[in-house]
């Protein structure tokens, strides 16, 4: 299961759902980010506990999958790709992120 994206499309998409989370210590559903492929519409879901951010780009080909990740984690590594394109491939439940170079 898995997508090939563009880096310069994912570093928005994930710049600005970064947004809508709240990063509360006390609330740990705040810190994360849902990556969802569902129809060929890739969405990310963020949230800061009473409202739900969901940024999303269409015509995105690929496996349908849904997995949690760290958002500021995430979002640094991503931030420092620099290839042309970015995979995500969900593997027994663990995400594999390829960019510059192996996962």
């Amino acid at each position: 299961m898995g997508l090939t994206i563009k880096t310069d499309i994912f570093k928005e998409m994930v710049s600005r759902s970064i947004k809508g989370a709240s990063q509360n210590k006390l609330i740990p559903l705040t810190g994360l980010m849902a990556i969802q492929l569902k129809e060929d519409t890739l969405t990310l879901i963020t949230t800061d506990a009473s409202n739900y951010l969901y940024i999303k780009q269409n015509n995105v080909v690929g496996d349908e999958f849904y997995v949690v990740v760290q958002t500021e984690q995430f979002s640094k590594l991503v931030g420092k790709m620099t290839c042309e394109n970015i995979s995500l491939e969900v593997d027994n439940g663990i995400l594999n992120v390829k960019g510059n170079g192996e996962y």
